[in-house]
């Protein structure tokens, strides 16, 4: 169990290292994180120990200077976590299946979790291989590159068989060829699991993406009830059989018929619940430390009836500072920045959080006040 003057390590110090760091000194808790960038945006609040991410040594000196090891992003080296002499949760195996989109894909459909049709395909599928896959699956689709995709980056709707084919030429590590979902919203669920089994769910938010990036988050999603329960077994469905002991967020496809269809994994805090900080009886971020750190899960409970969150990326920077004075004398806006020197143009800066009635147009203007000067 983790007590209070414990140190604990965090793998990644972008910006959900430095929040989940944030609340780690609320429980009274010392952070060390491992970071190539002596000044990333976790050092506000934390040592950093210099390395890079698949630094076998350096996974081992963290370990042997802290209680246990948690995860900022799932791109990482597993084999280097390993290496450590102190638990690393959510588990290397939980982050194997996670950041290798077949296999996550090949565990849930294994485990009978709905997800859409889908077909791997790699640079040495044969023509015959390619045509059966299309018969499967047909057109429109989506291809995915089978590592290191976030943010949208690595995959592409298709329209036909030229269009699959150029995609699976320049995704050279192979592609998951699934059908495209005629779906009528995203939504989410982060859940919560410690090692004696329990569980507990944030509620279902709704996610709106522009540029395939996260921009706005509605918590709880609006008209939610006939999914919600649907979501929650899910949800906990995948944290048990994936073994997890930590945070796992599930995005899911609601199809027009309400049916919830899984689309990604990340086992870890979420940009979509970034509004539990302001908007939740317990943020994301404390209850990843309840979860890893043998502490009692909190029940998350809304403060209020509605909350959104909106992000700021590095486009609101082109024509200078942004007005945050703006922003500021807006009561009930919560203004989180991310603390990076260089914003650059779809970089995520920072994000507002507001609760109470309205909270979705009132995110959206303050954020659109910071052009206005």
């Amino acid at each position: 169990m983790l007590l209070p003057g414990d140190r604990v390590g965090i793998v990644g110090g972008g910006q959900l290292g430095r929040m989940a760091a944030m609340a780690a000194i609320r429980l009274g808790l010392q952070v060390m994180v491992l970071d190539p960038d002596i000044d990333c945006p976790a050092a506000a609040c934390a040592t950093i120990l210099p390395a890079e991410y698949d630094d076998t040594a350096a996974i081992r000196e963290l370990s042997r200077r802290t209680k246990l090891i948690t995860i900022e992003f799932e791109n990482l080296s597993a084999e280097a976590l390993r290496a450590a002499e102190c638990p690393v949760l959510p588990s290397p195996d939980v982050l194997t299946i996670c950041q290798a989109r077949d296999l996550e894909k090949t565990f849930l459909f294994t485990h009978h979790f709905p997800v859409p049709t889908f077909q791997f395909l790699h640079p040495t599928s044969s023509t015959d291989e390619i045509r059966n896959a299309i018969t499967k699956i047909g057109f429109p689709s989506v291809v995915k590159t089978l590592r290191m995709g976030y943010d949208g980056k690595g995959q592409r709707k298709v329209m036909n068989e030229p269009e699959l084919k150029s995609a699976l030429s320049e995704m050279s590590v192979g592609i998951i060829y699934e059908s495209f979902v005629p779906f009528i919203r995203e939504v989410s669920v982060i859940v919560a699991r410690n090692e004696s089994g329990e569980c507990q769910c944030f509620p279902v938010v709704e996610n709106i993406h522009k540029n395939h990036i996260l921009d706005v988050t509605i918590a709880p999603a609006p008209n939610s009830a006939q999914i919600e329960n649907q979501a929650y077994e899910i949800a906990t469905g995948i944290a048990e059989k994936i073994g997890l002991v930590g945070l796992l967020c599930v995005e899911m496809f609601e199809t027009e018929s309400h049916e919830l269809l899984v689309n990604e994994l990340a086992p870890r805090p979420h940009n979509s619940g970034h509004w539990t900080i302001e908007g939740a009886t317990v943020s994301q971020y404390e209850q990843l430390w309840r979860a890893v750190g043998g502490l009692p899960l909190a029940k998350p409970k809304m403060v209020v009836h509605e909350a959104a969150m909106v992000n700021m990326l590095g486009d609101l920077w082109q024509n200078g500072e942004p007005n945050w004075e703006n922003v500021l004398k807006e009561p009930g806006v919560n203004l989180h920045l991310y603390g990076k020197r260089e914003a650059r143009l779809g970089r995520k800066m920072g994000h507002l959080t507001v609760v109470g009635e309205n909270s979705v147009q009132r995110a959206l203007a303050a954020r659109k006040s910071l052009t206005t000067h």
